[in-house]
């Protein structure tokens, strides 16, 4: 043990204890060869220059006081495992985490600062021995280099992002089986994906997820509380969800950019393995100088199954639209643009209202107008006398504005139907007449 250290040349420690007690002033250390032994003790130690650590424990056995400053830069490398043990963890500067796994070996706390990069080169593992090492990013913490499989798997303490969290290749599995919070930016670059697994995770509203990569959601709809905002692409383009997708906070945004009509390519597309939920605000976001016109439609979600509605529209000013779903899609649909010739916005409707079908009876085509005075979620259902649902001609989230959905009789039976409108209490019906 040592009361106090100021090392200006090279710390070496490979094997017995390396520990520092004097609790009045910081230790410096110049730079520190790690591999075996233990580095760590009661105090504060600043290590200004590059730890190389191929081996050994930072931190202490005797408890989680002592504080540790990585000021110049650490590499960890070699196949040997390395130990996060009691104490703080500070990294200020590019902590590699090239070769070897690592291992959480008492109670401890790692925070990568803002400015600071920790760089995952090794597709291995982080994982508890004993104790618990709580994680909190204010920096940069990104997935480079390696085509495979990084897994950190941390129960007990929470792994908060309030930086970013890019994934560039291969994949970061982040199995944390604690309630964890995220305010910063997680990035999954084309090519590669993120795994988030566990315990509880909240989205707060300044968290972001965005990228062209895939993302696997596997720890159930109810794992996820998002309150921040989704942008499927690098600019436009797809985002491929490996597993359910689960609903947004209500606070929650899925910002989609229109640059054009192709999926992926000239709109964004979020592509959905499993079920998927939908919920929160949906942002149309228009780019390249492009223009909605009445009638323009735009796949905007692709799944196994389609639930659920969003809770807003957040449109362009001037557009009206509403979300078309089927049992495997959500699509956009532009049901009129709220403005006259001159460009002026004209008045929003100020009640509910169904107009009656027009033409009536209808051969092939009929056109459904109806009235929506402010952002709430409306359904327009055709049915046979029986009750029977014959076809669902909107149902999500629309903005205040007028709309008109169609309906293609050419394939009804010749009959009379029932055009039901529902929203926020209101209801309205009204008849149809099918003729061939």
């Amino acid at each position: 043990d040592l009361g106090r250290a100021a090392c200006t040349g090279l710390t070496q420690v490979a094997g017995g204890t390396f520990r520092l007690v004097d609790t009045a002033m910081p230790s410096d250390l110049a730079a520190v060869e790690l591999s075996g032994g233990e580095l760590g003790g009661l105090a504060e130690t600043n290590v200004n220059g590059p730890l190389a650590w191929t081996g050994g424990v930072l931190g202490t056995r005797t408890g989680g006081s002592g504080v540790l400053h990585l000021l110049g830069g650490a590499a960890a490398t070699g196949p040997d495992a390395k130990q996060f043990r009691g104490g703080t963890f500070t990294n200020a500067s590019l902590f590699r985490w090239a070769e070897g796994p690592l291992e959480v070996a008492s109670s401890a706390a790692l925070t990568n600062l803002a400015g600071a990069t920790f760089a995952i080169e090794s597709d291995t593992t982080w994982t508890r021995v004993n104790g618990f090492i709580t994680v909190v990013n204010e920096g940069l913490i990104v997935k480079r280099g390696s085509p495979g499989q990084t897994s950190i798997t941390l129960p007990f303490a929470p792994f908060n992002n309030d930086g970013e969290v890019r994934v560039e290749t291969g994949t970061l599995f982040l199995n944390i089986a604690n309630r964890s919070t995220d305010a910063g930016a997680y990035v999954v670059e084309d090519g590669a994906t993120l795994r988030l697994d566990g315990a509880e995770r909240t989205f707060t509203p300044d968290a972001s997820i965005t990228g062209a990569g895939t993302l696997r959601l596997t720890a159930g709809n109810d794992g996820y509380a998002f309150s921040g905002t989704f942008r499927p692409g690098d600019g436009v383009g797809v985002m491929a969800v490996d597993s359910d997708w689960p609903a947004f906070e209500p606070d929650g945004v899925f910002e989609m950019e229109i640059a054009g009509f192709t999926p992926g390519t000239e709109h964004d597309l979020l592509a959905v393995a499993g079920a998927a939920t939908l919920g929160g605000t949906l942002r149309v976001v228009l780019t390249e100088g492009f223009a909605l016109t009445e009638g323009d439609r735009f796949a905007i979600l692709t799944a196994a199954s389609v639930t659920g509605t969003y809770d807003a529209l957040d449109l362009p000013a001037g557009v009206g639209a509403f979300v078309e779903k089927t049992d495997t899609t959500a699509v956009l649909v532009v049901g009129q643009v709220v403005a006259n010739e001159d460009g002026a916005a004209e008045a929003l409707p100020t009640a509910f209202a169904l107009d009656a079908p027009y033409p009536n009876p209808v051969a092939t085509t009929a056109t459904l107008a109806y009235a929506v005075p402010e952002a709430t979620a409306v359904r327009v259902v055709l049915y046979d006398l029986l009750g029977r649902q014959v076809a669902v001609l909107a149902d999500g989230t629309h903005a205040a504005g007028r709309y008109d959905a169609a309906l293609d009789a050419a394939r009804l039976p010749s009959g009379v139907y029932v055009v039901r409108m529902e929203a926020e209490g209101f209801q309205q019906t009204h008849r149809l007449a099918r003729v061939r």
